[in-house]
Formats: C-alpha cells, sequence, structure tokens
C-alpha cells in the first residue's frame, strides 16, 4: 500500500510531499491508527487531526500529514517519533532526501 506524506508549513510555506509503499501488516496497523482514533503512544486522534497537535508547536515548524485509503493523520514535526517518524526518514531516503538531525 502507498502512504502520501506531505510536509507544510515552515517559514516560507513551501509544501513537500512523499509516497512510500509499505508491506500489507504495517499498512494495516498505520491506517488502524488513522482512523480509528488512536496514534501509536495511545492519545486520540480526533477528526484525523492527531492530540500530538496538527499546528507546528515552533514558530514557522513543519506539520506532516500522513494519508492512505481516505484515512489521515497530522502531526507537528516536533512530535513526530516511532513509526510516524521512521516512515518520513524513510520516504526521504527513498527519494534522496535527507532527514533532519
Amino acid at each position: 500500500m502507498e502512504i502520501t506524506i506531505t510536509r507544510t508549513g515552515g517559514f516560507a510555506g513551501l509544501r513537500r510531499q512523499w509516497v512510500v509503499t509499505v508491506d500489507d501488516q504495517t499498512a494495516t496497523r498505520l491506517v488502524g491508527e488513522m482512523g480509528d482514533g488512536r496514534t501509536s503512544d495511545g492519545r486520540m486522534n480526533d477528526g484525523g487531526v492527531t492530540a500530538r497537535s496538527s499546528a507546528p508547536e515552533v514558530r514557522d515548524g513543519f506539520s506532516y500529514v500522513f494519508a492512505a485509503e481516505g484515512h489521515r493523520i497530522t502531526i507537528a514535526e516536533s512530535r513526530l517519533d516511532g513509526p510516524w517518524r521512521e516512515l518520513l526518514d524513510r520516504a526521504r531516503s527513498d527519494t534522496g532526501t535527507t532527514p533532519p538531525a
């Protein structure tokens, strides 16, 4: 399955997008988190916007939207961790984009 990752925000407001293919087991788990109302750490996901915060917590920071099969979750870069960070890092490495330190 393909998961689309869109980065928005930042100083210039530039939008960036990646698409990454994941195996069925990973896809089922991640799409379940997008759609069942909870993130991997148990926080509520309200209407596709995670409790991790859809808006950047850092001024001019980035937000990432992960979307697949009609479900989506939005996570501020400062709260991006676990499987979501791994998925972003993988998508970036597949396209030759260096992940942030």
